[in-house]
C-alpha cells in the first residue's frame, strides 16, 4: 500500500499496529465519513456477476466495463494500475479489488470515479501462490505477463501504444530502483520475524524473503517487459 501510494495512486489510510506478539494491519473505509456513507460499486457488480466469479472475467472485460462509467484519463489510471499490479505481482488482484466511487454524495449524482485502491499487496512471497502476476488473465494468462499482452489489452480500450509502452517502463524502472529503500526502512525488529518458507518448517528472516522476492521480479520485468534492456547490469 505504501508503494502503491509512492507511485501516485490514491489509497485509503493504512497502517500496523503491534499488540505483544502480533501485527494487526489497519485500514480506513474510504466509503464512510462518520454517518455519511458514499456509495461505491466494484467492479464485478457492475458487470451484474457474483462474487464466485471474481476470477472469472478477463481483465479485458474490467476495462470495458470501467470504460462506460469513468473518463478516458481515469481509465487511463486504471490501466496503470494494473501495469503497476503486474509489475509487483498482485495476484490477489480480481474483479471485487477495483471499485467506481460517486463522484459526490448528490442524491442526482451520476459522474464516477475510480475509488481509493485498496487490497493492494504480492502474492509472491507466499509459498504456495507465487505463480500469478495478476488474478486475471491478461491476454491468455496471469503469469508471465509480457509487454505484448499489455499494449493488446490497452488496444482494446483506445489506449495510446506509446503511452502504454512509457507507463511500462517508467512503472518497472521505479519499482527496480526504489523497493530496496523499503527493505532498508523496516525496523529491525521486522526484518528479523521468522517468516515460514515451506510446510516442513523451514524458515527465513523476513528480510531475506524480500530481498530474494525483489531479484526474482527484476529478473522477471527484465525478461518480461523490459526485454531492451540488459537485464544483467542491475546485479553488476
Amino acid at each position: 500500500m505504501s508503494l502503491a501510494r509512492d507511485f501516485g495512486f490514491s489509497v485509503p489510510y493504512n497502517g500496523i499496529i503491534k499488540h505483544d506478539s502480533d501485527y494487526h494491519y489497519i485500514i480506513k473505509r474510504f466509503d464512510r465519513y462518520g454517518e455519511l456513507k458514499i456509495d461505491h460499486h466494484e467492479i464485478l457488480t457492475l458487470m451484474d456477476k457474483n462474487s464466485d466469479q471474481k476470477y472469472k472475467v478477463s481483465m479485458r472485460e474490467v476495462l470495458e466495463t470501467a470504460k462506460m462509467y469513468i473518463s478516458k484519463e481515469q481509465l487511463v489510471e486504471l490501466f496503470r494500475f494494473i501495469v503497476f499490479s503486474v509489475v509487483i505481482g498482485h495476484g490477489d488482484l480480481h474483479a471485487k479489488n477495483l471499485s467506481l466511487i460517486y463522484s459526490s454524495n448528490k442524491l442526482d449524482e451520476r459522474a464516477m470515479q475510480l475509488s481509493p485502491f485498496y487490497d493492494i499487496s504480492t502474492t509472491k512471497i507466499y509459498k504456495d501462490t507465487k505463480k500469478n502476476d495478476v488474478g486475471l488473465k491478461i491476454g491468455n494468462r496471469t503469469s508471465k505477463i509480457k509487454k505484448t499482452d499489455l499494449l493488446q489489452l490497452a488496444l482494446c480500450i483506445d489506449i495510446d501504444q506509446n503511452l502504454v509502452d512509457n507507463l511500462i517502463e517508467l512503472t518497472s524502472k521505479q519499482f527496480i530502483d526504489t523497493f530496496q529503500t523499503y527493505i532498508e526502512k523496516l525496523p529491525d525488529s521486522i526484518k528479523a520475524l521468522p517468516y515460514h518458507t515451506s510446510k516442513y518448517g523451514g524458515q527465513k528472516p523476513f528480510e531475506a524473503v524480500l530481498k530474494e522476492y525483489y531479484k526474482n521480479r527484476v529478473e522477471d520485468l527484465y525478461n518480461n517487459l523490459l526485454e531492451k534492456f540488459n537485464s544483467h547490469s542491475i546485479w553488476e
